[in-house]
């Protein structure tokens, strides 16, 4: 009986087959990573051109690009640590969590982006609103560091 040799390109494509495999549950989530991140580095040249009559600098898109690789790499980590280390325990669905974060914070600086093109009053009230939400939160934490300083032992 002759032996076949496997090509090397066979065992390529079966293991990206098979992480292919392992990481569908958060398609998805990185998928929606993916088009926020983008979406916002589109109206952010955007803004760059047309306001701020910058053009388009490399360390934007090379910043961009690590951004989507770092987002996308800590949603897949968030996922195998929900699912192979902390599977014995209530599923925290923590890359849901990372990735609602990170669409959180994309779409609050695609609104941002809106109120600067557009100047519509909707876009400015929200972006009234986050400023002093954010202002809130920022004293919040200075009083409890405040805090924490003084209570060292």
């Amino acid at each position: 009986m002759p032996y076949r040799i496997i090509s090397s390109g066979k065992i390529v494509a079966c293991g990206f087959s098979v992480l292919v495999a392992m990481f569908e549950p958060v398609r998805m989530l990185a998928l929606m990573g993916f088009l926020f991140v983008s979406a916002d580095f589109v109206f952010g040249l955007i803004v760059s051109i047309r306001v701020r009559k910058e053009g388009i600098m490399s360390s934007k898109i090379y910043k961009t690009i690590w951004k989507l690789i770092g987002i996308e790499v800590s949603i897949v980590l968030a996922y195998l640590l929900d699912t192979h280390v902390l599977n014995n325990t209530t599923s925290f669905h923590l890359a849901n969590v990372f990735a609602g974060i990170i669409c959180g914070t994309e779409l609050w600086s695609i609104l941002t982006h809106f109120a600067i093109l557009s100047d519509h009053p909707v876009f400015r009230l929200i972006k009234k609103w986050g400023k002093s939400e954010i202002e809130h939160k920022v004293g919040a934490l200075r009083d409890f560091d405040k805090e924490l300083n003084e209570n060292k032992l």
